[in-house]
């Protein structure tokens, strides 16, 4: 009967959060509990990839809670050119947004999206893989604590430029949200 009112509370306050925030939320996937008395298992389920707009922020439903995640947009850098002194893979950057609502686990107090996170292709279909390296003062957002929001970052390298990008944001339970970033 806790695990019931716990689960109720969070929603509520979830709701209460988004419906304070006023913007419209999209959602990738509902979590329901499937535990017994003696089990604690969650697992998602009616789980569909979304297609958003740059800009138009959409809630992860994560085993361990929600959060909020907002593609911003893309840009060239000059950064492989810097770094290898040639032109022969170009460097992008995504900038994006994180709000945890209430993410948190045993390995990790708040939200950490990494590069694996994101899942880049060219109008071309050529994959793009993280780039090490950061230059200006840009970094990824590291961890969120449940109640902040963060912008921040991320740089991926690619043998050839696009016109357009598909940027797939993806957990460890699969693909949840797709955007088209145009860049001419």
């Amino acid at each position: 009967m806790k695990k019931i009112a716990c689960i109720l509370l969070m929603v509520a306050m979830s709701l209460s959060i988004i419906g304070c925030s006023g913007n419209n939320v999209k959602e990738t996937g509902i979590v329901e509990n499937n535990s017994s008395e003696t089990g604690t298992s969650m697992q998602e389920t009616g789980k569909r990839m979304i297609e958003v707009e740059v800009g138009e922020p959409f809630l992860v439903n994560a085993k361990y809670g929600q959060y909020i995640v907002t593609i911003n947009g893309m840009e060239k850098t000059d950064w492989w050119q810097r770094k290898h002194n040639n032109d022969v893979k170009h460097v992008l950057l995504i900038h994006y947004e994180v709000e945890n609502v209430s993410f948190s686990s045993l390995l990790s107090s708040g939200v950490q999206l990494n590069p694996d996170s994101f899942k880049i292709t060219g109008s071309n279909n050529y994959a793009m893989s993280a780039f090490t390296t950061y230059y200006d003062d840009v970094e990824p957002v590291g961890n969120v604590e449940p109640g902040e929001k963060k912008s921040g970052s991320m740089a991926y390298e690619i043998d050839k430029e696009a016109d357009a990008y598909t940027v797939i944001f993806k957990n460890s339970t699969g693909d949840l949200a797709k955007t088209y970033i145009d860049l001419q």
